[in-house]
C-alpha cells in the first residue's frame, strides 16, 4: 500500500468508519491507534470519527479494530498509510543546505576573525618597530651631536696649540713647546681612538672583524694598563692600583683587543668617578666545564641605575643628560665595543652597580 502524500500545510486529519454489523449498530465499539502519534490505543463507542490535528511532517499508519456487542475486537485491524511532507526548508537536502551554509558562515567568521588578530599583531609589530626606529634615529643624532663635540674639543685643542706654536715660535720657550706638543698628541691620539672605535663598530656590523689569538701575558697587560691610566687618574684626583695576584700566567686572546676592552673599562671607570679609588683584578670562573678568565674593573664612582644597566651595552647608548652635562658626552660606543669584542673571543661582559656607591664591570674571556 503506497502512503497517501499531504502537503505540510493539511496536518488536520480526520478518519469516518463504520462497522458492517447493521443488526446491533448501536453497540459497535471500535478501537484506534495513530502510529509515529499515539502510544496506546484509544476507545470510542458513541462515534465513528476520530481528528488529529497540528501533525508533525512523517509518516503515519492508521489502525482501527471494531468490537460486536459482547466487547470482543476483531482480530483483523484496518489500515491507512499517509505521510505529511516537510516544508521545503525542513526537507533532508534543505539541512545539507544549511550545513553547508554553515561551515560557510562559520570559515568566514573565523577568517575574519584570523586577519582582523593578524591585522592587530601586525599593527602592533609595525607601532613597535616605528618606535624602534624612532629610537634608533634619535639616537644616532644624539650620537651625531655628541661625536661633534668630541671631535671638536681635541681638534680644537690641536689647533689652538698648534697656532700657538707657529705665531710665536720666535718667543716659545722649550717647556711651553713642549707642553704643547704634548697637548698636541694627547688630543690627536684621543681623535685616533674615537675614529678606531667607530671603524671598528663598523667591521663587527660587517662581520669582518678577524681575531689574531695570541698567548698573552696578564701582568704585563696589567701593569701597562696602569701606567697608561695612572697619570689620567691622579689628575682627576682618584687613586688607581692593580692587584698583582693573578690564577694564571696567561691566555688565549687577541693582544690588541683585550688591551682595547680594559681601556674601555678603566676608561669609563675614571670618567664616572668622582672621588675615591678603581681597583684593577683578575679572577677566575668555571661554567659549564670551561674556565674562564675574569678582568674586574671596580669605581667608587656615581653608579648605574637597574634601568641603564638594561641597555648600556647596546650602540650610542649613554647616561642621562644630567650625567653627561656633569661628566661630559662620550661617543656611546665604548661599552657596545666592549661587548661586542668580548662575544668575539667566545665571552661576555657583565656589570654590577648601585647607585652612587660604585660599580664593578667584568670582562669574562675563555682561557
Amino acid at each position: 500500500q503506497q502512503p497517501l502524500g499531504l502537503a505540510y500545510t493539511q496536518n488536520m486529519v480526520t478518519f469516518v468508519f463504520t462497522a458492517i454489523n447493521f443488526q446491533m449498530r448501536r453497540d459497535n465499539g471500535f478501537a484506534y491507534r495513530l502510529k509515529n502519534f499515539d502510544v496506546n490505543w484509544s476507545y470510542i463507542s458513541n462515534r465513528n470519527f476520530v481528528t488529529y490535528t497540528n501533525l508533525s511532517p512523517g509518516r503515519y499508519e492508521f489502525e482501527l479494530s471494531s468490537s460486536d456487542g459482547n466487547g470482543g475486537f476483531s482480530a483483523q485491524k484496518a489500515t491507512f498509510l499517509f505521510e505529511i511532507y516537510p516544508p521545503l526548508w525542513r526537507t533532508w537536502w534543505a539541512y545539507i543546505l544549511y550545513l553547508i551554509l554553515g561551515a560557510l558562515f562559520f570559515s568566514a567568521v573565523s577568517r575574519l576573525v584570523l586577519l582582523n588578530l593578524t591585522a592587530r599583531r601586525l599593527n602592533s609589530l609595525v607601532n613597535t618597530r616605528t618606535r624602534e626606529l624612532t629610537k634608533a634615529n634619535e639616537a644616532k643624532t644624539d650620537f651625531l651631536a655628541n661625536m661633534s663635540h668630541e671631535l671638536r674639543t681635541p681638534l680644537n685643542s690641536v689647533i689652538g696649540f698648534s697656532r700657538r706654536l707657529l705665531t710665536k715660535y720666535p718667543h716659545v720657550t722649550p717647556e711651553v713647546m713642549l707642553s704643547s706638543l704634548e697637548s698636541i698628541h694627547r688630543n690627536g691620539s684621543h681623535l685616533l681612538a674615537i675614529i678606531n672605535d667607530i671603524l671598528d663598530i663598523s667591521k663587527i656590523e660587517s662581520g669582518k672583524m678577524t681575531l689574531f689569538i695570541t698567548r698573552c701575558e696578564i701582568l704585563a697587560i696589567i701593569d701597562q694598563l696602569e701606567r697608561d691610566f695612572s697619570t689620567r687618574a691622579e689628575e682627576a684626583g682618584l687613586e688607581l692600583m692593580a692587584s698583582k695576584q693573578c690564577w694564571t700566567d696567561e691566555i688565549q686572546a687577541d693582544s690588541v683587543r683585550l688591551k682595547q676592552i680594559l681601556n674601555n673599562l678603566v676608561s669609563n671607570a675614571i670618567k664616572y668617578t668622582r672621588k675615591g679609588n678603581i681597583y684593577i683584578s683578575v679572577s677566575e670562573r668555571n661554567k659549564n666545564g670551561v674556565q674562564y678568565c675574569v678582568f674586574n674593573v671596580e669605581d667608587t664612582g656615581i653608579g648605574i641605575t637597574h634601568e641603564d644597566q638594561q641597555r648600556m651595552f647596546q650602540r650610542f647608548e649613554q647616561f642621562d643628560d644630567e650625567t653627561r652635562r656633569q661628566r661630559g658626552y662620550g661617543t656611546g660606543l665604548g661599552l657596545a665595543l666592549v661587548d661586542s669584542l668580548c662575544r668575539a673571543h667566545g665571552g661576555w661582559v657583565e656589570v654590577k652597580s648601585e647607585l652612587e656607591k660604585g660599580s664593578v664591570f667584568s670582562a669574562v674571556l675563555p682561557v
